[in-house]
């Protein structure tokens, strides 16, 4: 059932997370995120390192995939929205690639569209546990002990 629908709050949207007072929205084309208020503007931009692919919020921080550039070898990225900065570390994805985030209350959790799996991942970056799939996965999060799935 959809509630309500607001105008999409970037150029090239991708990425929702929410912070528990915003939503955060990031944008490919642009290179940015941007934090919106409950009526669903706009308050703030902030340039990111690349493109971003995916967002979660967990622990206090924003965390987003971000491409590369120039290769669009992708990493893990941290945005704290107290000091409104990118911060240390910037962890790799495993084989360079991933598409989507999410936070189960403990841990990170990235999507491998194409090479149909999820990684759970520890605090340093590197691989926790692995569940592979047989579909695509387009967008993700977790409730509880359940991950929902957007699929291909």
């Amino acid at each position: 059932m959809i509630v309500f629908e607001r105008p999409q709050p970037t150029a090239a949207p991708v990425g929702l997370a929410w912070d528990g007072a915003r939503l955060w929205a990031g944008d490919w084309e642009e290179r940015s995120i941007a934090s919106l208020n409950l009526a669903g503007d706009v308050t703030a931009t902030f340039a990111a390192p690349g493109r971003v692919f995916g967002l979660a919020f967990g622990d206090r921080v924003l965390r987003a995939v971000i491409g590369h550039p120039e290769s669009n070898d992708r990493s893990i990225h941290t945005f704290d929205p107290a000091t409104s900065a990118w911060v240390k570390p910037v962890h790799r994805c495993p084989d360079d690639t991933g598409s989507h985030l999410a936070w189960d209350g403990g841990h990170l959790w990235l999507s491998q569209r194409f090479a149909k799996r999820l990684l759970q991942l520890h605090e340093d970056g590197t691989v926790k546990h692995v569940i592979d799939l047989p579909w695509e996965v387009t967008g993700f999060t977790w409730r509880g002990a359940t991950a929902w799935l957007n699929v291909v």
